[in-house]
């Protein structure tokens, strides 16, 4: 008898904790999930994924990419992949495969910024591209949780002050039980990462560090706070942040800390004019 396969798909703003999810996630006997290839995406630019497509046919080509090390047996329950772009061709994915399992994963968009600089992919790129990229795609998170029914935001600070709990939460979410080994994920982690990643991912060789966020609150100047405090002023699922970085300059508050604010409402506006012309265009294009 033919079990009808559900997809996952993991993706989130670069640095948000999205390699980690994927490596506990990978350790879970009914989930078979792809390194990170990108593959869904390639499938749909070279034409090989469309409406008709069916759950059936596209196991077999997640299958057919699977690891050797991964058990692709008939007890799997879902398939899937991580890439943090998915944000941007979510609707393609939901109208090839509308059952689709979302997760979304957020974590302080300060600790993502002072993160980026570290990581060799994001590093050479300007600081202040990189933090409006990652506005950008905040945006997206919102509009995928209030558009998709089948949405999970997971949270890279509650994974790390109760890792468990936070990935009981999400089993109980995807319909499966909770299995110890997810939260062992560093005995097995080189099942998902590549060679080309294995630098700046070495932190999946080790559990998960309670104190592993707010970092910002050390390395971050009250002039980027303060900007980050403007950037991400209205965005609903990034407000209990925006409050931190608001309590934090408050006493703090000058001149230049209020210039820096008023630059990041500014660059705010900017991310949101850029977010719905880029809606409008997408609406024009599926008309024609």
């Amino acid at each position: 008898m033919y079990n009808r396969p559900s997809f996952i798909f993991l993706m989130g703003v670069g640095r948000s904790g999205t390699s980690l999810l994927q490596a506990m996630l990978s350790q879970h006997s009914e989930i078979a999930l792809l390194p990170e290839k990108k593959l869904f995406w390639r499938l749909l630019k070279q034409g090989k994924l469309g409406p008709r497509t069916s759950a059936k046919e596209l196991s077999e080509m997640f299958n057919m990419h699977l690891p050797a090390t991964c058990d692709s047996s008939s007890s799997c329950k879902f398939y899937g992949e991580k890439d943090p772009k998915g944000l941007h061709y979510w609707n393609e994915i939901v109208a090839i495969e509308r059952e689709s399992h979302l997760i979304l994963c957020l974590r302080d968009p300060l600790d993502v910024s002072l993160s980026k600089k570290k990581a060799a992919w994001s590093s050479h790129r300007p600081t202040l591209i990189n933090d409006l990229i990652s506005r950008f795609q905040v945006s997206l998170t919102q509009q995928v949780l209030s558009k998709h029914t089948n949405c999970y935001l997971w949270k890279f600070e509650e994974a790390c002050q109760a890792p468990e709990l936070t990935t009981k939460s999400l089993c109980k979410a995807l319909e499966i039980n909770f299995q110890s080994s997810m939260l062992k994920y560093y005995e097995k982690s080189d099942v998902v990462r590549t060679s080309l990643d294995v630098t700046w991912k070495s932190n999946l060789r080790f559990p998960v560090l309670p104190k592993n966020f707010g970092k910002w609150k050390y390395e971050a100047s009250d002039k980027k706070v303060a900007f980050f405090s403007g950037l991400y002023m209205g965005n609903q699922i990034c407000r209990h942040y925006v409050k931190q970085y608001v309590f934090h300059i408050y006493k703090r508050r000058s001149f230049i800390t209020g210039f820096f604010w008023v630059l990041g409402i500014l660059c705010n506006m900017l991310v949101l004019c850029l977010f719905y012309t880029r809606e409008v265009w997408r609406c024009i294009w599926r008309s024609q």
